[in-house]
């Protein structure tokens, strides 16, 4: 019911209800076929010494990243020393 006046809202509306419309569902739908399409190929497996490489490379821009955050925390804490205080 759009207008939400059937006593059993939203399961059943009454027969001659005036606010009775008829709901598509058919919103965003994408049709496919059902026919098999080839399975996708399984991905390769890495090697260790790769998997090794991209973890260090991985800890260095964390490591970097952190010494960053740091340096500029330090930063914020010695403005916040030599500020004046307002008299109030």
């Amino acid at each position: 019911c759009r207008i939400d006046l059937a006593p059993d809202a939203p399961w059943k509306c009454p027969d001659d209800c005036v606010g009775f419309e008829r709901r598509m569902i058919d919103a965003g739908w994408q049709y496919g076929s059902l026919t098999p399409t080839k399975p996708e190929p399984e991905p390769v497996a890495a090697e260790p010494d790769d998997i090794s490489a991209l973890l260090d490379s991985a800890e260095e821009i964390v490591n970097a990243a952190g010494a960053e955050l740091m340096a500029e925390q330090q930063k914020k804490q010695k403005r916040k020393l030599f500020r004046k205080k307002k008299r109030r």
